[in-house]
């Protein structure tokens, strides 16, 4: 927010999340509408940015800096598992970048 005389002027943070919102909704049409609407994923791929501005200032802000990231860390596992038991039917598989990247490593 920005401080302009006796009003400030920005966006909030909830106006942040709801646009993160809107816009992974739109990534999400445009992808499983296909190719005639990949603008839309395109579009969608602001959500990331949005999120991980808004990640940071939860940091930032944060009293305690290292129960703050055990949770994303805690909630991260668990959307994980879901994620992989939604898409694969196990609830490991390597869908993760960094476990992909760390075994193709260990191949080479």
């Amino acid at each position: 927010m920005i401080q302009v005389g006796r009003r400030e002027i920005g966006i909030h943070g909830f106006a942040l999340r709801l646009l993160g919102i809107a816009t992974m909704a739109a990534s999400v049409a445009g992808s499983h509408l296909g190719y005639r609407y990949e603008w839309l994923e395109a579009f969608g791929w602001t959500s990331f940015t949005l999120f991980a501005f808004l990640l940071s200032e939860g940091v930032a802000h944060s009293s305690d800096k290292t129960l703050y990231v055990r949770r994303f860390l805690l909630f991260g596992i668990i959307g994980e598992l879901v994620y992989d038991f939604y898409k694969t039917g196990r609830f490991f598989s390597f869908s993760n970048t960094f476990l992909s990247m760390r075994d193709r490593k260990s191949v080479v």
